[in-house]
C-alpha cells in the first residue's frame, strides 16, 4: 500500500509463487509503478482542489482511495478488480473500477473475447444476453442496444461466478444508476455461439 500525504491512499497486490516467477515479477514491479503514478497524480490534485477552495475561503475535505477487492487465479490467468473512490467536495464523490485480465504465460493483458474464448462479436452478444437479467433493462431504465454501443467502455475481471462487466458511472446514464454490472457466464457464451 502507497500512502500519499493526508489525502491519498493506493492499495496494489503482490504476488508470490507458482511456475511464472519471472513474469509474476515483472506483473509485480508493474502494479508497484502503476500504484505510485496514481499516488502521485491524486496527491497532486487533492492538493490542487485544496489550493483553489482556500483562495475561495471554502472548507471542503478531499481524498483518493484505490482499494484492492478481488483477485481470481486460473492457470496462467491472473485477473485483479480494484475499486476507486474519490471525494474533491460536493453532494458525493465519485467511485470508479479497474480490472486486469492478465496471461502470465504470454506476459500481456487479456481482451475481453480471450477471456471469454470467443469471438468479438460473440463477447458483445453474451454481454447483452447477461444484463438482459438485470433489473435496469427490465425495466427500461438501460436497453441492451446501450450495452452493445458502450461494451467497449465497460470494465471486466474473472471470477469462481463468470466475467464481471461492470459500466462506469454516467457511460449508460444518471449517477443515480450506478456502475450498471452483470455477470457473464459459460452459458451465456454457449448461447449466442449455437
Amino acid at each position: 500500500m502507497i500512502q500519499a500525504g493526508d489525502y491519498v491512499t493506493v492499495e496494489y497486490p503482490v504476488f508470490s509463487g507458482g511456475e511464472y516467477q519471472e513474469a509474476v515479477q515483472r506483473l509485480n514491479e508493474r502494479f508497484k509503478s502503476e500504484a505510485e503514478r496514481i499516488a502521485s497524480e491524486q496527491e497532486t490534485e487533492m492538493n490542487s482542489f485544496l489550493t483553489e477552495a482556500e483562495k475561495m475561503d471554502m472548507d471542503i475535505s478531499v481524498s483518493f482511495e484505490r482499494s484492492l477487492k478481488n483477485v481470481y487465479i486460473e492457470g496462467s490467468m491472473i485477473c485483479v478488480e480494484q475499486s476507486d473512490y474519490s471525494y474533491t467536495g460536493g453532494a458525493h464523490g465519485l467511485a470508479g473500477l479497474t480490472g486486469i485480465n492478465y496471461d502470465l504465460e504470454e506476459e500481456r493483458e487479456l481482451s475481453m473475447e480471450e477471456v471469454l474464448g470467443c469471438s468479438k462479436e460473440n463477447a458483445v452478444e453474451a454481454v447483452a444476453g447477461a444484463f438482459s437479467r438485470t433489473e435496469l433493462v427490465q425495466e427500461g431504465i438501460i436497453t441492451l442496444d446501450q450495452v452493445r454501443e458502450n461494451v467497449d467502455e465497460a470494465v471486466y475481471y474473472m471470477t469462481e461466478e463468470g466475467l464481471h462487466i461492470v459500466f462506469p458511472q454516467y457511460s449508460l446514464g444518471a449517477y443515480a444508476i450506478g456502475m450498471p454490472e452483470a455477470v457473464v457466464t459459460e452459458q451465456d457464451v454457449k448461447a449466442v455461439q449455437s
